[in-house]
């Protein structure tokens, strides 16, 4: 692996992953990994926020405290740590509920169109889909979006040539080689495939003292499988009184 690093704003330094073979990409992504869950192990007083993607890492920092070059050789010192290569950190796997259908007109879906495009029934793009495990990449777009990949081959699909402007909350959604949620209500360009009852948005989640009461928050490295449900089963799970869902 090659690494690099920038400073790529006044408080912000951007490591970046390169490689000169043919290195994959879920291995330069498991490297990132590797450094974010070091880091977040001990973090230092000065690090506002960490913010980990396909092939980098965005050290944000707090100005008052350190510079850049300061940073810098931070994350020197973690890459160079035996840890780092030889640590198993944890993580989630993670099984998300999936109605592939809309319940009602607010909930756009695209199986239809999606066959037309493939060239197959919504039964075989359904099963595709169900098909594997996905390790989520990155978090990003909105809090809790994980972009998780990568699909099968066959599955590879173009975004929409017009985003929507607005897809609702729990929509399954495909584009490119990727897999995704959205956790709230947001504009977008995704195919969607259906919608999960289960409530990924961090904002309404919170506790006492403002802390995370949600059972699912997403993490670069977790992985995570898809499983079908019915429209009765997401009526049920839907429910506000409804704790149930599988992990």
């Amino acid at each position: 692996m090659n690494i690099e690093t920038e400073a790529v704003s006044e408080n912000a330094v951007l490591l970046r992953v390169f490689a000169t073979d043919n290195t994959s990409l879920l291995a330069k992504n498991q490297y990132v990994s590797r450094v974010f869950h070091k880091v977040m192990k001990n973090p230092p007083d000065w690090l506002v926020d960490l913010s980990p993607a396909y092939e980098s890492l965005l050290f944000t920092y707090n100005l008052l405290m350190v510079d850049q070059w300061q940073v810098k050789n931070f994350i020197r010192e973690q890459l160079a740590s035996n840890e780092l290569e030889q640590g198993i950190f944890e993580r989630q796997h993670i099984r998300i509920p999936v109605l592939y259908a809309s319940c009602h007109e607010e909930q756009p879906c695209d199986l239809t169109a999606l066959e037309k495009i493939h060239g197959v029934p919504q039964s075989e793009i359904i099963k595709r889909h169900l098909s594997q495990s996905y390790r989520v990449f990155a978090v990003g777009f909105l809090p809790n979006f994980a972009y998780m990949g990568e699909l099968p081959e066959k599955l590879n699909t173009p975004r929409l040539s017009s985003p929507r402007t607005k897809v609702p909350k729990g929509a399954v959604a495909i584009a490119d080689r990727q897999t995704a949620i959205y956790p709230q209500d947001s504009q977008g360009g995704w195919h969607i495939l259906g919608y999960t009852p289960l409530n990924l948005d961090l904002n309404e989640n919170r506790g006492i003292g403002n802390e995370i009461s949600s059972t699912i928050k997403f993490n670069v490295g977790d992985t995570v499988e898809f499983y079908a449900i019915s429209a009765k089963e997401y009526a049920c799970l839907a429910s506000p009184t409804s704790t149930k869902y599988s992990n």
